[in-house]
């Protein structure tokens, strides 16, 4: 089982070798580094605010979810916020992005002894979060830039919203055989919130905000490079640059995503390195901010 574990994690970070090689291949990295010092540390600390702010916005929505599951689990602020850090931190760092959240999953299900709820808490957050994510990114598509219509990227985006939204509809409507084990637990709780427009509302609202926050992050690394891209272009991109990144083929995303990213914004001529600079200090800041979530795992396995 370790050794197949070990395996994997080889195999990702293999994969994320091959793709920054390969977006490496295509930029002068002499501009790449020089655009990244350019930026000084200001920008920086402002993006790693942005990235910590929009972890802690995750984890009231996470929170939110779990209070309203049918479960007795109880999780304060200030847990849910110390197991979402460490969660990002997690999938920042360790092969495939749900890394992290299987491990704050875990933790809530030895803390609270509910593997059901724990498990059906993080896969309704990160299915109602990519839904909000796609969405939000369909609505930008009247805004978005010519070129990136002629790419097929809008209907590409388009197309994985109705789909994504699809699914959804149809599995709060399925009804499996069972109801006790962890598909049954997770029809039952996305039924109850799809019955409640109330409580969707809220978890699309704080689904929005941390976009919202997201995409500022990135805007501000643009703007700071003059890389002359729009707010509303960067809702509509982010959501297919995080598709790819979430892949579980590298290691975080690495690679997959500065990939996605050089090609998204070549259409809008923006220099490959310019785009490389903004997705790996973007990355940089991420884990940055959620850094702290190496230390807290350890207190928390000791508390």
């Amino acid at each position: 089982m370790l050794s197949t574990r070990y395996l994997f994690f080889t195999l990702k970070a293999l994969v994320s070798a091959l793709a920054l090689s390969w977006v490496f291949s295509r930029v002068d990295l002499g501009v790449v580094l020089r655009t990244s010092i350019e930026l000084g540390a200001g920008p920086l600390v402002s993006v790693v605010l942005l990235s910590a702010s929009s972890v802690f916005l995750a984890s009231i929505r996470w929170r939110y979810i779990i209070a309203n599951l049918d479960t007795a689990i109880t999780v304060s602020t200030g847990k849910s916020f110390a197991l979402s850090i460490i969660g990002s931190f997690f999938n920042l760092t360790l092969p495939g992005v749900i890394a992290g959240d299987t491990l704050r999953a875990s933790l809530l299900y030895k803390a609270s002894g509910d593997l059901q709820a724990a498990t059906s808490s993080f896969l309704i957050d990160r299915c109602l979060g990519l839904l909000t994510l796609l969405l939000m990114g369909s609505l930008a598509i009247p805004l978005a830039p010519l070129e990136l219509h002629h790419a097929g990227a809008t209907h590409l985006l388009a197309a994985l919203a109705i789909l994504s939204t699809g699914l959804l509809a149809a599995l709060s409507h399925f009804k499996p055989l069972s109801t006790h084990n962890v598909i049954g637990c997770v029809y039952r709780h996305i039924s109850s919130l799809f019955s409640n427009a109330a409580k969707l509302l809220v978890v699309f609202a704080l689904s929005i905000l941390i976009h919202l926050v997201v995409t500022l992050a990135i805007y501000t690394l643009s703007g700071e490079l003059h890389a002359g891209v729009t707010y509303f272009t960067f809702i509509l991109i982010l959501p297919l640059a995080q598709l790819v990144s979430a892949l579980p083929l590298s290691i975080g995303g690495l690679g997959l995503r500065e990939g996605a990213l050089v090609a998204l914004l070549g259409y809008l001529e923006v220099a490959p390195e310019t785009a490389v600079s903004i997705s790996l200090t973007w990355y940089l800041a991420s884990v940055i901010a959620s850094s702290p979530g190496c230390v807290l795992l350890v207190l928390w396995r000791k508390h």
